[in-house]
């Protein structure tokens, strides 16, 4: 059965990795499949690209199309380890939604610096897949430019809510958005609580969650176009 994929193109992004996918019109927006962004870096400069297609179609039937949106042939594409197959699914891990790709060699995503152990994680909305490291201070999440770590998501407000790492504890409080937060089920407001890692902050359509060494991550499932969504946690019944 023959494939269809699409994608939109965005101007390469030498300085930002948050720029929002551009689409571009199509002569078939009938095309069967899901989209999927992917951020392709050559050299120094990165470009967004959204793929249009089936979840079991492979990695070589996008190449092409990539290419084209590239400008420029694509002969393969690069995890943080290595070459990717081209008989690699589309649902892999490597290459998920937010999932960041090498045009002529292996990604630097690989090999970040161990200035910090922990980590801010993306898992659902827009960004999910962006993995950020949290070293010691006050990092503002939201959609600003000014924000810390900046979350492509309508849905957050500019200056949405900030996290204070030190101390040996995080915490996590509310800057007043439009459309609130909460960590777990609990509402935040401006009064800095306590954010325990593998806990999930939800703000706007978006959700966050910490690792380190003192947890693990949220659960996570598989869902269509590369994305993930969180696994509850089962509950266990209280004694008595």
């Amino acid at each position: 059965m023959s494939t269809d994929p699409r994608l939109a193109p965005s101007d390469p992004l030498p300085d930002s990795h948050d720029a929002p996918v551009n689409p571009v019109p199509t002569s078939d927006p009938a095309a069967p499949g899901a989209a999927r962004v992917w951020t392709v870096s050559v050299g120094e400069s990165r470009a967004d690209v959204e793929v249009t297609a089936r979840d079991h179609d492979r990695l070589g039937d996008v190449l092409e199309p990539v290419g084209a949106a590239l400008g420029r042939p694509v002969g393969a594409l690069w995890g943080p380890s290595g070459r990717l197959a081209d008989d690699l699914p589309l649902t892999a891990p490597e290459l998920a939604h937010g999932a960041v790709l090498g045009l002529d060699g292996p990604t630097r995503e690989g090999s970040r610096s161990g200035t910090s152990a922990l980590e801010l994680r993306v898992v659902g909305g827009p960004d999910a897949g962006r993995a950020v490291p949290l070293a010691q201070g006050t990092h503002v999440l939201g959609r600003g430019g000014d924000s810390t770590v900046r979350l492509d998501d309508p849905d957050v407000s500019r200056r949405h809510v900030a996290v204070d790492v030190g101390g040996g504890s995080i915490t996590v409080a509310d800057l007043g958005s439009t459309n609130g937060s909460r960590l777990d089920d609990v509402e935040l407001d401006r009064r800095p609580r306590a954010w325990a890692p593998g806990a999930v902050l939800r703000l706007g359509g978006s959700a966050v969650t910490v690792a380190g060494p003192a947890g693990s991550p949220v659960a996570l499932e598989g869902g269509s176009a590369g994305r993930v969504r969180v696994r509850p946690t089962p509950r266990m019944a209280g004694a008595g």
